[in-house]
């Protein structure tokens, strides 16, 4: 997955934590799921504004969330004129998340200590 983050513009998910590889590369990534049709409504504690189910990558702005084939069209539309703004954001979110831009070296070193 980390290399496919590397070499496309952005990407589209359903519910997988390949959001992360894409948010280390500053790539936004859409996550699409169908709040009528997943277990997820009963498996999450996140929901978003407007009470629909969301993954813990949506709530942590590690992805952008759409719920319908409306608003993945919308979101299609716009992945071109916003990609600063939603790359910016997804990459903030990652930082957050995970404090610090991984550097693959830096985690070879300390294993090896």
């Amino acid at each position: 997955m980390e290399i496919l983050a590397k070499i496309c513009r952005f990407g589209i998910s359903f519910y997988t934590g390949s959001c992360v590889d894409f948010a280390f590369y500053k790539k936004p990534i859409i996550e699409m799921s169908s709040p009528e049709n997943t277990a997820m409504g009963n498996l999450t504690i996140h929901f978003d504004s407007f009470g629909r189910p969301e993954s813990s990558y949506s709530h942590n702005q590690l992805t952008i969330s759409v719920k319908s084939a409306k608003e993945l069209q919308s979101k299609l539309l716009d992945i071109e004129e916003g990609y600063n703004f939603y790359s910016e954001k997804i990459y903030n979110a990652y930082l957050n998340c995970y404090g610090e831009k991984y550097q693959f070296k830096k985690f070879l070193k300390i294993i090896n200590k």
